[in-house]
């Protein structure tokens, strides 16, 4: 699936290999690797995608998309020094909001 945005500079794909990738002017900009639980086994399947998928590209973004918010400081601090930036998503009803780490 590839989607547009309004100034058509941005697009964001997704695929089997990645959750979803945002690229500018034909350049990988930030990956970000969806999960549906804060388990063990899903953080560090999520943190070895987003390295894998960027590898030899260090200045790649790399974003966890996780249902929360939770507070669990020792996970936030081990993803901060991995330099990987946490979207929290929670469902309600019919509807999905979203809140960037604090």
């Amino acid at each position: 699936m590839v989607e547009m945005d309004k100034h058509a500079a941005k697009l964001l794909y997704t695929s089997l290999f990645w959750d979803a990738l945002l690229k500018l002017a034909l350049l990988i900009q930030r990956i970000y690797e969806v999960k549906t639980a804060t388990d063990t086994q899903s953080i560090y399947t999520a943190v070895g995608q987003l390295y894998m998928h960027s590898a030899g590209a260090p200045d790649i973004e790399k974003w966890m998309v996780l249902p929360g918010p939770e507070e669990n400081e020792q996970l936030i601090h081990c993803l901060n020094t991995l330099n990987i930036s946490v979207l929290w998503y929670q469902i309600e009803g019919e509807s999905c909001n979203f809140e960037l780490n604090k």
